[in-house]
């Protein structure tokens, strides 16, 4: 029951009570006083009705006022964020050209050629996007590349490009295209781009288009175009671009355009020019980490290791490198150092990284893969080299690919004392860094080593020649020692040994061949003495631990040769000649089974015909 039927109610009981009071009273009340009463209850019931709807009205207006507010709060954000997206907007918009009416009839569109000039700076963009990442720079060709057509503008593409036009910061492109006489003339232009013209017959219009956008994008980014004129093996034009736009480059932009310019100074020979270009872009950003990483390779290259290792020790330091709390510099730019020093477990992980962050190619021209496969390789992973090599990218196409190839079949068939393999495999090395001498800057300096395989394999002439060419190397001294310890001067030989380790003292590379020659001449003592310093400069290179605990195992001591073994099995678990005489260890340990097992390792492993039979014959019943 309502309200209003309540008080109607009540007024019936008050007038049945009143007239009950008269009748009792002997008074008695006219009709006109209960009417009154009646229409009272009436209009208290309206009023009431009348509080309800306006009540009513009342939330209505307030949720409406709330959507009202609401909606211009997301028009007003809307049109704020469109604001500040043009006002931080870097893009590259390339409208449609302006083409001849007849061109267009031939379907030679504007927005086609347009199109053609869009698609060539899209593909610079890719090839320079690994090196515009790693330096962390905000820039127009990091963001995206846009083909405009103004006719597909509608009202909110209108706006949007209006903001962008007077906010923004973009590269607009434009140009045309005429035809003069025999020839067209492609014309591209730019905010802040001079114009430039590009002429030639119409069948080259493809060339012309791809000249034209590489102008555009080498004035707008010379420092990512000038790396990318250098990947591609454009030295010349890498330093055309490096010196003209040195000047004009922004400060945060000069020690990368320097790093290129000194790359492609080194791939003409220049070690010395490059370096000076190396050690000034360091000069200008002291975080520049590929520029240490760079001037280590170069001092490598003029045959000064002890600065290239102290240098390399400066990176570490600077960089924090062991460190929770380091600058994190990208690991491949440890990678030279940690070549020196032998750490090849180090270097593989570097090569790793670098091909996990740059969708498995690496940061330069040349492939990270079968730079993997050589320290694999001296790691004696021979298995996982092979592998390596063969799914390389560049396999059978990329020079750089086949020369390195040559190189890690050669070490790996010293490894197993296979010297005629090894003798046809630097043969094949040296002939192709004779037909392309830039090779040698992105090789880890293979002539010392292509002399040791030409001594082994019975060419004395062109192992004297080829250490000629190996210069004042810690491997090729090394080497040398080897060699002349080969033709039976032991007394130069030592001089060798000697002179390698002044060379470069804090390598371990010299101390650990200077043992070996000792051990070969029934100086155990000093051969182990010659080990321990190796490991000591070197302490994750497996070979001096391994051929320090020959040495222990020579003298009996068994326990200590197998301890000498497992630890140099951490940093190379599948060398095959390592699990033969740590089964050897083992058995004079009194531990036959154990023994075994690391013969039958062996046999997973890559070994040399003589060394297997043995492993076969140790392995058969009694």
């Amino acid at each position: 029951m309502d309200s209003s039927q309540d008080s109607g109610a009540a007024t019936d009981d008050i007038a049945r009570g009143l007239a009950l009071e008269g009748a009792a009273g002997g008074a008695e009340l006219n009709r006109e006083q209960i009417g009154f009463l009646r229409r009272q209850s009436q209009l208290q019931a309206e009023q009431l009705q009348n509080l309800r709807t306006q009540n009513l009205r009342d939330r209505l207006r307030i949720v409406f006022d709330l959507a009202l507010s609401l909606g211009v709060l997301i028009v007003v954000s809307l049109v704020a964020w469109g604001v500040i997206s043009a006002w931080r907007s870097q893009n590259v918009v390339v409208s449609a050209f302006e083409v001849p009416p007849a061109f267009e009839q031939q379907g030679l569109t504007g927005t086609v050629v347009a199109a053609a000039v869009l698609d060539r700076l899209r593909a610079l963009q890719d090839a320079t996007r690994t090196n515009s990442a790693k330096r962390e720079i905000e820039d127009a060709w990091s963001g995206d590349l846009k083909l405009e057509i103004p006719e597909a503008h509608v009202s909110i593409g209108e706006l949007q490009r209006y903001l962008h036009e007077a906010l923004g910061n973009e590269t607009h492109i434009s140009g045309n295209l005429v035809q003069q006489g025999d020839t067209i003339a492609l014309t591209v232009r730019g905010r802040g781009i001079p114009s430039k013209i590009f002429s030639g017959p119409r069948e080259q219009l493809p060339g012309l288009t791809n000249q034209a956008a590489e102008y555009l994008y080498g004035r707008s980014e010379p420092t990512l175009f000038a790396a990318y004129l250098f990947a591609e093996g454009r030295d010349n034009d890498a330093i055309d671009i490096a010196t003209t736009s040195y000047s004009r480059a922004l400060p945060i932009d000069r020690p990368a355009l320097l790093n290129s310019w000194a790359n492609a100074l080194a791939d003409q020979g220049k070690i010395a020019e490059a370096m000076e270009k190396h050690r000034e872009a360091i000069s200008l950003q002291p975080d520049f980490w590929v520029g240490y990483s760079n001037v280590i390779n170069d001092q490598f290259l003029l045959g000064d290791e002890e600065s290239a290792y102290r240098t390399g020790r400066d990176l570490e330091a600077r960089a924090k490198r062991h460190s929770w709390f380091g600058s994190k510099a990208p690991v491949v730019y440890y990678l030279n150092l940690d070549t020196l020093i032998l750490d090849l477990p180090a270097a593989h992980q570097d090569l790793l990284s670098d091909e996990e962050l740059n969708r498995g190619e690496g940061t330069s021209a040349a492939q990270d893969a079968p730079a993997d496969a050589e320290m694999l390789a001296r790691m004696h992973d021979t298995a996982h080299a092979r592998l390596v090599l063969q799914t390389s990218p560049g396999l059978g196409s990329d020079p750089y690919v086949a020369a390195e190839t040559h190189y890690v079949n050669g070490l790996m068939a010293l490894d197993r004392g296979d010297y005629a393999t090894a003798f046809a495999s630097y043969q094949s090395l040296a002939a192709a860094l004779e037909k392309n001498s830039a090779l040698i800057v992105n090789l880890n300096f293979p002539f010392c080593w292509i002399a040791r395989g030409y001594e082994f394999g019975g060419a004395t002439k062109l192992a004297d020649a080829a250490l000629a060419q190996g210069g004042h190397l810690v491997d090729c001294y090394r080497f040398k020692g080897d060699i002349d310890d080969h033709r039976g001067d032991w007394a130069q030989a030592q001089k060798d040994y000697a002179a390698a380790v002044a060379l470069a003292p804090d390598l371990p590379g010299a101390y650990d061949s200077w043992g070996q020659a000792l051990a070969r001449h029934g100086d155990a003592a000093g051969a182990i003495a010659k080990f321990v310093e190796a490991n000591r400069h070197g302490p994750h290179w497996c070979d001096p631990l391994e051929h320090w605990g020959e040495q222990l195992l020579a003298q009996d001591d068994a326990k200590g040769a197998a301890a000498r073994f497992a630890e140099a099995a951490q940093y190379t678990p599948s060398w095959g000649h390592l699990n033969v005489v740590w089964a050897k260890a083992l058995a004079q340990a009194g531990d036959p089974s154990a023994a075994r097992a690391k013969y039958r390792a062996a046999l997973d492993a890559d070994l040399g015909d003589v060394e297997r039979a043995a492993v076969v014959a140790a392995l058969a019943p009694p």
